[in-house]
């Protein structure tokens, strides 16, 4: 099989799936066990494909990928908390900072860029060791 053969298959692939997905969040299962254990068996195959990625094909040990993980994690679920439910979540801090909701989407993409940045300020630093001390880091 050719290798553009294989990312537009891949590609195909991961449309459908994505549709898929998508549908069931739409529809009435939404709030089912099934879109429960879709949504999480997704979040820990991705975090599973990025272990591989690093400790598999590279043989470097880090669980750096998890931290960063955590602070989009967390981004998101700062702001998907709706308005009228944030005096609960913050308690003592008189509904926290952020007094919106954003949608979803909107929610991921910001997440993502969080944890993208935190990662790449981690980065500068860690990147410019080398040999040992580099090891040692991860």
């Amino acid at each position: 099989m050719k290798k553009g053969t294989k990312l537009t298959a891949s590609l195909i692939l991961t449309a459908v799936l994505v549709g898929f997905l998508l549908y069931i969040d739409n529809s009435s299962l939404k709030s089912s066990m099934l879109s429960t254990v879709l949504q999480k068996g997704a979040i820990y195959a991705l975090v599973a494909v990025s272990m591989n990625l690093l400790n598999g094909f590279t043989g470097l040990f880090s669980l750096g990928q998890a931290g960063f993980m955590l602070i989009g994690a967390y981004t998101y679920a700062i702001l998907t908390i709706p308005v009228a439910q944030r005096a609960s979540v913050y308690q003592y801090f008189g509904g926290g900072i952020v007094q919106f909701t954003l949608p979803v989407p909107v929610a991921i993409i910001i997440a993502g860029l969080m944890a993208g940045l935190t990662a790449f300020l981690v980065g500068l630093p860690v990147l410019k060791l080398k040999s040992d001390y580099l090891a040692m880091q991860h």
